[in-house]
């Protein structure tokens, strides 16, 4: 009996041993958990300072674009603007020196006609 009661006494030795065991490995667990954890809330902060510094830079590039696109599409229109200015005064130009150019002939038909006029007169 006392064989058998000593071998109870070490299963039960050893149940409480491991159930100690097990509740230090627990502890342990929780403890890695948290640790863990923590890693991984320091992981996120990171993660977030990346992105936002990530976005913020995104931002920036775009608001740079958007600038330079309206300025690209201001410099079209004043381009636009100069072009039909210039093709108006080419073709006032245009106009004013084919005026020019038909008054002289005008003005040597009118002397023609004057002329033919003036001996046609005395004739009557």
């Amino acid at each position: 009996e006392e064989v058998v009661e000593t071998e109870e006494m070490t299963n039960e030795d050893t149940k409480v041993s491991s159930d100690s065991s097990n509740v230090e490995t627990m502890e342990t667990e929780d403890n890695t958990a948290e640790t863990e954890g923590d890693k991984f809330a320091s992981l996120d902060e990171e993660f977030k300072t990346k992105m936002e510094a990530k976005v913020a830079e995104a931002e920036e590039k775009a608001k740079e674009a958007e600038d330079k696109y309206l300025r690209t599409h201001a410099d079209f229109d004043n381009i636009k603007k100069r072009l039909e200015k210039e093709k108006y005064q080419a073709i006032d130009y245009a106009s004013e020196k084919f005026a020019k150019d038909l008054l002289s002939t005008m003005d040597t038909l009118e002397m023609a006609l004057q002329s033919a006029n003036g001996e046609a007169n005395p004739s009557e």
